[in-house]
């Protein structure tokens, strides 16, 4: 096509969803305000094509690339039948609202400056990427790995600083703005997501619960208990409890009955960071510091642990009676269990489900707390790095800048309103919630760095474990500042 032939398609294609942006994250919403829904703020059919005609004409650059292939490596079907890269390459339209609107994307944006966008798949793009630029080897343009896969990359000077291309606009709201502001080490950033993917949202933590057994337990509605700012770990500890059953009269809570919870080892840390906490935060100089620790945080750490691991309202994937993830699914969907915590990636599962269920954000601690937090899969949620050996940085950052914009417009809706909100949830409620944990999530340098022990202690732990924060801490204390001191001094070194 000719440009104006891809502005016409693009214009089409933006004129028949609605015109949202969640890879960039606005700023956390306050407990008593509920978060602004991109349903609520649907664009009328006039102004969303004069919108998204304005917005395509800035998007697409004034270049001619002589039929440059454009490579990009990312994860196969090999590393994860759940996680591998299906939001970079389309062979065709086939009818599945993801796989068109990457096709899509991807013609405008071969034909706007004349490419031919090409995927490579791989079990471990960091670990190939990581040889071919120790090699000199320039094949690739562009790669996506999961994030604490990627960060092992963020020195050596194997990647650009994306700081430092000038084409790319990270300032715009097609980027993840939290990320931009955590990741930013030293002025540094080597890694970013935003519209351009989007795993940053299937690797996101949600909490579904079920409709009817809350309703039969009169728990009210929680909807409004979460935008009053009431949703906390005590009431949902004190839900867990009320609905666990033995109904098959064996003296315990087992395989065939009725559980509060429905979780896995990582949701210790994921509700200790649902009540505000972070194991390293950046400092006003740009620096990882640790920041996991105080009275407060250990006390959020034996609570959740007492949630974790009590048998008779909790079932862990992994545990018996639940040899792995697709029991608790299982569970969940014969509807004998309240709550079940995951990946943004589990409501499809449920598309189909006879189960009513809804969703929910991570519980704060207490009330008092000022906003919800929620987090992700570090190893599953993909970032973008451009490797150093990228063969002319000017035109790879003009594609990949091109890459994000085009994408708000016919990747994200796609997601976020087909997908996700429009064909799996079950209630405007949940779409609301959706919109409200995007909007909150945090990011936490110690999960996806892991410096020294502070995750193990999370993903570590056991009933066992419960009040020995302090101590866990202080034991690991010293090798976690060694290992960030080092990482500063390896950074620092980058070119």
């Amino acid at each position: 096509m000719k440009r104006n032939q891809a502005l016409a398609a693009l214009l089409l294609l933006a004129a028949s969803c609605s015109v949202v942006s969640c890879g960039a994250e606005p700023s956390a919403q306050p407990d008593s305000t509920q978060a602004s829904s991109p349903v609520q703020d649907t664009l009328t059919s006039a102004e969303a094509e004069s919108n998204a005609l304005d917005i395509a004409v800035a998007a697409l650059p004034q270049a001619d690339y002589g039929g440059h292939e454009f490579k990009i490596m990312d994860r196969s079907e090999q590393y994860s039948s759940v996680w591998y890269t299906y939001d970079v390459f389309s062979e065709g339209e086939n009818g599945e609202p993801i796989n068109d609107a990457v096709y899509q994307r991807n013609r405008i944006l071969e034909d706007a400056v004349n490419i031919k966008i090409r995927e490579e798949q791989s079990v471990g793009p960091t670990a190939d990427m990581k040889k071919l630029i120790t090699a000199g080897d320039d094949a690739y343009d562009l790669f996506t790995d999961g994030m604490s896969s990627l960060v092992s990359m963020t020195t050596g000077n194997m990647l650009y600083n994306l700081n430092d291309v000038s084409q790319l606009r990270l300032s715009e709201p097609w980027w993840d703005q939290q990320m931009r502001t955590e990741f930013n080490i030293l002025d540094k950033l080597y890694i970013m997501t935003g519209d351009i993917s989007i795993m940053d949202n299937e690797a996101t933590w949600c909490i579904l619960f079920n409709k009817t057994m809350a309703e039969s337990f009169d728990f009210g509605d929680l909807y409004q208990t979460v935008r009053d700012g009431k949703w906390t770990l005590s009431m949902m500890q004190d839900m867990m409890k009320a609905v666990s059953s033995d109904l098959n009269g064996d003296g315990a809570v087992g395989a065939e009955d009725r559980f509060g919870y429905l979780t896995e080892a990582f949701n210790i840390y994921a509700l200790w960071c649902g009540s505000g906490n972070k194991i390293v935060s950046l400092n006003e100089s740009g620096l990882p510091t640790i920041t996991m620790f105080n009275d407060r945080s250990a006390a959020i750490y034996d609570k959740v642990l007492e949630m974790q691991f009590d048998p008779n309202t909790t079932g862990i994937a992994g545990k018996n009676p639940f040899p792995g993830y697709s029991d608790l699914n299982d569970c969940f969907n014969d509807n004998r269990a309240l709550f079940i915590y995951g990946a943004m990636s589990l409501i499809p599962d449920y598309r189909d489900s006879e189960t009513n269920f809804g969703v929910l954000p991570a519980p704060k601690y207490d009330e008092s707390q000022s906003q919800y937090y929620n987090t992700f899969s570090y190893c599953n949620m993909t970032g973008y790095c451009i490797p150093v050996t990228a063969s002319d940085i000017n035109r790879t950052g003009t594609i990949m800048e091109a890459m994000a914009d085009i994408s708000q417009y016919i990747l994200t809706p796609a997601y976020y309103d087909i997908t996700l909100k429009g064909k799996s949830v079950r209630d405007q409620e949940s779409e609301e919630m959706i919109d409200l944990i995007l909007a909150t999530r945090s990011y936490d340098l110690g999960p996806i760095f892991q410096w020294g022990s502070g995750f193990s202690i999370f993903n570590s732990a056991t009933d066992k474990k419960i009040g020995t924060f302090a101590s866990q801490y202080e034991k690991g204390e010293k090798s976690m500042v060694k290992a960030i001191d080092k990482y500063i001094a390896d950074i620092s070194e980058n070119e």
